[in-house]
Protein backbone atom coordinates (compact mmCIF):
# COMPACT_ATOMS: atom_id res chain seq x y z
CA UNK A 1 0.00 0.00 0.00
CA UNK A 2 2.91 2.28 1.12
CA UNK A 3 4.65 1.58 -2.49
CA UNK A 4 1.23 2.98 -4.04
CA UNK A 5 0.73 5.56 -2.23
CA UNK A 6 4.33 6.94 -2.72
CA UNK A 7 3.99 6.19 -6.50
CA UNK A 8 0.96 8.66 -6.63
CA UNK A 9 2.96 10.89 -4.70
CA UNK A 10 6.04 10.50 -7.08
CA UNK A 11 4.12 10.86 -10.02
CA UNK A 12 1.92 14.10 -8.68
CA UNK A 13 5.41 15.89 -8.02
CA UNK A 14 6.64 15.23 -11.24
CA UNK A 15 4.17 16.29 -13.04
CA UNK A 16 3.68 19.89 -14.18
CA UNK A 17 0.42 21.64 -13.67
CA UNK A 18 -0.70 23.56 -16.10
CA UNK A 19 -0.30 27.35 -15.26
CA UNK A 20 -3.77 29.57 -13.66
CA UNK A 21 -3.68 32.45 -15.85
CA UNK A 22 -6.98 34.95 -15.92
CA UNK A 23 -5.91 38.20 -17.80
CA UNK A 24 -5.86 41.04 -15.99
CA UNK A 25 -6.35 39.89 -12.50
CA UNK A 26 -3.16 39.02 -11.54
CA UNK A 27 -3.17 35.23 -10.57
CA UNK A 28 -0.06 33.28 -12.34
CA UNK A 29 1.32 30.28 -12.83
CA UNK A 30 2.13 28.02 -9.00
CA UNK A 31 0.97 28.30 -5.68
CA UNK A 32 2.59 31.72 -5.68
CA UNK A 33 0.81 33.75 -2.54
CA UNK A 34 2.05 37.02 -3.09
CA UNK A 35 0.09 36.15 -7.08
CA UNK A 36 -3.05 35.20 -5.34
CA UNK A 37 -2.59 38.39 -2.87
CA UNK A 38 -2.38 40.72 -5.98
CA UNK A 39 -4.83 39.11 -8.14
CA UNK A 40 -7.57 39.29 -4.94
CA UNK A 41 -6.36 42.80 -4.62
CA UNK A 42 -7.23 43.78 -8.02
CA UNK A 43 -10.66 42.30 -7.95
CA UNK A 44 -11.32 44.23 -4.21
CA UNK A 45 -10.34 47.65 -6.01
CA UNK A 46 -12.70 46.90 -9.26
CA UNK A 47 -15.55 46.10 -6.70
CA UNK A 48 -14.59 49.67 -5.05
CA UNK A 49 -14.30 51.67 -7.96
CA UNK A 50 -18.02 49.51 -9.41
CA UNK A 51 -19.39 50.98 -6.04
CA UNK A 52 -17.98 54.29 -5.67
CA UNK A 53 -18.65 54.96 -9.19
CA UNK A 54 -22.44 53.87 -8.80
CA UNK A 55 -22.91 55.92 -5.73
CA UNK A 56 -21.13 59.45 -7.51
CA UNK A 57 -23.77 58.88 -10.18
CA UNK A 58 -26.89 58.40 -7.92
CA UNK A 59 -25.75 61.03 -6.43
CA UNK A 60 -25.68 63.64 -9.63
CA UNK A 61 -29.15 62.28 -10.40
CA UNK A 62 -30.68 62.95 -7.03
CA UNK A 63 -29.38 66.19 -7.64
CA UNK A 64 -30.56 66.98 -11.03
CA UNK A 65 -33.88 65.49 -10.20
CA UNK A 66 -33.96 67.87 -6.59
CA UNK A 67 -32.62 71.22 -8.56
CA UNK A 68 -35.66 70.06 -11.49
CA UNK A 69 -38.35 69.49 -9.18
CA UNK A 70 -40.09 72.60 -10.19
CA UNK A 71 -41.91 73.24 -6.63
CA UNK A 72 -42.99 69.78 -6.55
CA UNK A 73 -42.60 68.99 -2.94
CA UNK A 74 -42.90 64.76 -3.97
CA UNK A 75 -40.15 65.24 -6.47
CA UNK A 76 -38.00 67.54 -4.31
CA UNK A 77 -38.42 64.47 -1.31
CA UNK A 78 -37.23 61.75 -4.04
CA UNK A 79 -34.47 64.10 -4.67
CA UNK A 80 -33.31 64.70 -1.45
CA UNK A 81 -33.93 61.22 0.26
CA UNK A 82 -31.41 59.86 -3.26
CA UNK A 83 -29.10 62.70 -1.96
CA UNK A 84 -28.88 61.39 1.40
CA UNK A 85 -28.90 58.17 0.30
CA UNK A 86 -25.89 58.46 -2.06
CA UNK A 87 -24.41 60.21 0.55
CA UNK A 88 -24.66 57.23 3.06
CA UNK A 89 -23.41 54.88 -0.29
CA UNK A 90 -19.90 57.57 -0.75
CA UNK A 91 -19.14 57.60 2.84
CA UNK A 92 -20.12 53.58 3.75
CA UNK A 93 -17.44 52.77 -0.21
CA UNK A 94 -14.56 54.87 1.34
CA UNK A 95 -14.58 53.71 4.87
CA UNK A 96 -14.69 49.94 3.83
CA UNK A 97 -11.95 50.92 1.53
CA UNK A 98 -9.81 52.16 4.11
CA UNK A 99 -10.82 49.45 6.55
CA UNK A 100 -9.85 46.86 3.60
CA UNK A 101 -6.86 48.58 3.43
CA UNK A 102 -5.91 48.98 6.82
CA UNK A 103 -6.32 45.11 6.82
CA UNK A 104 -4.72 44.16 4.51
CA UNK A 105 -1.69 46.52 5.75
CA UNK A 106 -2.05 44.69 8.78
CA UNK A 107 -1.56 41.09 7.61
CA UNK A 108 0.73 41.83 5.22
CA UNK A 109 3.34 42.39 8.19
CA UNK A 110 2.66 39.50 9.41
CA UNK A 111 1.05 40.08 12.80
CA UNK A 112 -2.05 38.07 12.44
Amino acid sequence: MNNILNSLISTAKAADPAPITIQGIGFAKGNNILDLNKGIGNIISTIFFIAGTTALIYFVVSGIMYITSGGNPEAAKKGSQGLLYATIGIIVVALSYFLVTAIAAWAAKGTL
